[in-house]
């Protein structure tokens, strides 16, 4: 017996595993664009970066920088990546989400052993009337849910540095293609021919080089940076999922004991 309880374990953890790098793959485009979206601001704003020609209205014209908000909406952000950064932009940070799947790997288990040790019930089982243990679910989840995001919150870190990155800033190149420098507060006016030609780089390339930049130049505290902010969105909505999860669990057993018991009255009744 306890050998199917382990490989049912295994099953449903690699299974969430493979369903999560799946649902990351495919989504990581929107997360990239909302991050964009979120973390851009006007300060620095300079309007003498608008000096090209305004480009046409095509899906893949170059955009022009007209105003302190870089991007406008969700479809001008995909619009201005992809004819400015390339469709690989759009999977910026995708190695950390992918890493970030050994959140998964630490809450479940906290979870499952947790609820065991407050509620003496597995996930997913509850029992009815007033011995539902709603309270041990509840602290179980937040529990886990605290040790989970704080074991991997680094790479929600690393993630959203290489998401807000630009590769190559918006409109250098451009500016660069027609002899103009960019002049922007701080910056030099004239700019040798050479350094006008090569393209800006990125100052984070890949997961281990952005972990030991910000290790070098923040320190360790700076994983742990808005970790509070994100307890606050995360704790909850974990809680109100596992206790929906728990009372639809409780209420379908509900359901399928009682159509079992009216399907073995109804074969009673019809015997001789």
């Amino acid at each position: 017996m306890s050998t199917v309880h382990k490989n049912q374990f295994f099953i449903n953890f690699w299974s969430s595993i493979v369903a999560g790098a799946s649902s990351t793959i495919v989504t990581n485009p929107i997360w990239v664009i909302k991050t964009r979206l979120m973390s851009q601001s006007a300060t620095g704003y300079n309007r003498q970066m608008s000096m090209f020609p305004r480009s046409s209205n095509t899906p893949t014209s170059r955009p022009t920088i007209n105003s302190p908000w870089h991007y406008n909406s969700t479809l001008d952000a995909a619009r201005k990546m992809y004819s400015s950064e390339g469709v690989l932009s759009f999977y910026s940070g995708l190695t950390p989400a992918l890493l970030g799947l050994t959140h998964v790997a630490v809450q479940f288990p906290v979870y499952e052993y947790l609820r065991m040790k407050f509620t003496g019930e597995a996930m997913g089982e509850m029992g009815g009337g007033q011995d539902s243990h709603w309270f041990g679910v509840l602290s179980a989840s937040i529990m886990s849910k605290i040790m989970a995001s704080s074991a991997t919150y680094p790479h929600e870190v690393i993630r959203t540095r290489l998401q807000t990155q630009r590769r190559p800033t918006p409109g250098s190149e451009f500016l660069q293609g027609l002899g103009v420098s960019e002049s922007t507060p701080g910056s030099q006016s004239h700019v040798l021919n050479s350094e006008r030609n090569t393209s800006p780089q990125p100052k984070y390339r890949g997961v281990i080089m952005t972990f030991r930049t910000i290790l070098r130049e923040e320190g360790w505290r700076a994983f742990y940076a808005g970790m509070g902010v994100n307890m606050m969105r995360a704790v909850p909505a974990a809680t109100v999922t596992m206790m929906t999860y728990e009372f639809v669990m409780k209420n379908l057993r509900h359901a399928q004991i009682e159509g079992q018991r009216k399907k073995l009255d109804e074969t009673t009744v019809r015997e001789p």
